[in-house]
């Protein structure tokens, strides 16, 4: 079992919906998909009928509503942020504060840009990839990863708990078997921040 909330942070293709079932079953705990709460609460068929019908500060409002519902008293659990979940400052100070009073472990999940480019074009035709905004449309998908990854890559690091390289290429077991170890070590230390690469 987990003794407190395990988020998962990252930026858009970096595995957080792939890898947060799988440490979810191995704690024997739920995951939840931030996305599909805030999503759940707005009422609309998809995340981009969100911000082309409210803009990005609704969508924001529905993950921070989500985001303060778990911390709120549910059972810990596994949980994939959104992308850019933690550029919202009410969430980021939210996660701040469970992570001081370990209620929560943030594992920023660090994947080589040329990787997660290679994701995303794979990922491209997808339903659920489709249904998700342009962050900036008309730009190409180098320069969005490129771009996202200079403006909140640092705000990532600020933020968490610790930070795990995911190697090009590395089955999605092997790097949650990993994280798994890492888990269990973060949740009986003193929290102290982990470096990079751990």
């Amino acid at each position: 079992m987990l003794p407190c909330h395990v988020f998962l942070i990252g930026l858009r293709g970096s595995g957080k919906s792939r890898l947060a079932p799988l440490l979810a079953a191995h704690f024997g705990v739920g995951a939840i998909d931030l996305d599909a709460r805030a999503l759940a609460l707005t009422g609309a068929a998809a995340v981009a009928d969100v911000w082309e019908h409210g803009g990005e500060a609704a969508w924001r409002r529905a993950e921070r509503t989500a985001c303060d519902a778990i911390l709120g008293g549910e059972a810990p659990a596994v949980i994939a942020m959104g992308g850019g979940a933690p550029t919202d400052p009410g969430i980021r100070r939210a996660l701040r504060d469970a992570e001081a009073a370990r209620r929560a472990i943030i594992l920023l999940l660090d994947v080589p840009l040329p990787d997660l480019v290679a994701r995303r074009r794979e990922d491209a035709g997808a339903v659920e990839h489709r249904n998700r905004p342009a962050l900036r449309p008309g730009e190409s998908l180098d320069n969005e990863v490129i771009r996202t990854a200079h403006e909140r890559l640092p705000a990532y690091r600020a933020l968490a708990t610790a930070v795990v390289s995911v190697p090009a290429g590395e089955p999605p077991a092997v790097t949650a078997q990993r994280m798994a170890g890492q888990i269990a070590a973060l949740a009986g230390s003193d929290r102290s921040k982990t470096p990079p690469g751990a």
